[in-house]
């Protein structure tokens, strides 16, 4: 690999979620965030991250709308997981 995206038709690595294979980012984000829980550390720490890579100037448009798809899902989980924890009683 060199670091090109891979995709043969039209020069971009686009994820796939067909659910047997899901995006590779969204199987990194969980891990991460499997590895920021299990060190205390919210999830927010991570969408904070990826905030800032989309930022950067240099980063083209495609990948800066698929960061934003993922704080999006990271923001959604993180909703839904407040709202089961008041459900739950715990605040």
């Amino acid at each position: 690999m060199n670091g090109e995206p891979s995709n043969e038709h039209d020069g971009v690595d686009r994820p796939e979620s067909n659910g047997r294979n899901p995006d590779p980012e969204v199987r990194a984000d969980a891990a991460g965030l499997r590895l920021l829980r299990a060190d205390g550390i919210s999830r927010r720490a991570m969408i904070s991250m990826l905030r800032k890579v989309e930022m950067c100037s240099t980063l083209a448009p495609l990948y800066k709308l698929a960061i934003e798809r993922r704080v999006h899902q990271l923001s959604a989980r993180m909703d839904s997981d407040a709202l089961t924890d008041a459900a739950d009683g715990n605040f």
